[in-house]
């Protein structure tokens, strides 16, 4: 099975789960519709070097690492993998769903702006139940952990929000846009939920995490 895409505003919305899953929507680079269409532009998906990454501390003051670890409440554990964008724009997500895809233009471990967001399939027809499932019970003051080349980083839900998928891009939680980066640093964890159409094979909504970094 091909990977799975979506477009990283949306997420899970995004996590096209075959058969049992996800359905693709916008992602960064259609973060901005409302915008976008006002202008005739068309919006582009944040980048690592842009204003968010103004003023931050140099090289030999700052560590961060890309995340390889995450563990959910629960203690549920996922491999994560890097992933990036198509030229539409769309997160490609593992089809795997035990892993979860780190979208690599965002934040990193360590970083002090910007959200670092992770996405995973909740189920799959074939796969079974995901580790992203924990998202469907998690509440504010949950902990979740994050780890990559020697380097952890422990985070405390702050918020978490079910949105249609055409809200995941334009609604606000935590206090801002899933995949802004011009916000203190920040995690944010992605999937599907809601009821699931047995027609379309998709689930009509997402399950948002936003999650703040704490002393480990």
């Amino acid at each position: 099975m091909p990977a799975a895409t979506m477009p990283a505003a949306a997420v899970c919305v995004g996590l096209v789960v075959a058969l049992s899953g996800c359905a693709a929507a916008p992602g960064p680079a259609a973060a901005a519709p409302a915008q976008a269409a006002q202008s005739g532009s068309t919006a582009v998906a944040p980048q690592r070097d842009g204003a968010a990454r103004q003023g931050v501390p140099a090289p030999s003051q700052l560590r961060t690492a890309a995340p390889s670890l995450l563990v959910l409440p629960g203690n549920h554990r996922m491999r994560v993998t890097e992933v990036g964008t198509d030229a539409d724009g769309r997160l490609t997500v593992p089809d795997d769903v035990h892993v979860a895809g780190w979208w690599s233009s965002g934040a990193r471990i360590g970083d002090p702006f910007g959200s670092m967001v992770l996405v995973g399939h909740i189920d799959d027809a074939q796969q079974g139940i995901g580790e992203m499932a924990a998202l469907l019970t998690a509440r504010p003051g949950d902990r979740v952990r994050v780890s990559g080349s020697s380097l952890s980083q422990t985070y405390r839900v702050t918020d978490v929000r079910r949105l249609l998928k055409a809200e995941l891009t334009t609604t606000l939680v935590g206090g801002s846009t899933v995949f802004d980066q011009r916000v203190p640093g920040r995690l944010v964890l992605v999937t599907c939920s809601g009821p699931f159409d047995p027609v379309s094979r998709h689930y009509r909504d997402n399950q948002v995490a936003v999650a703040t970094p704490v002393d480990s």
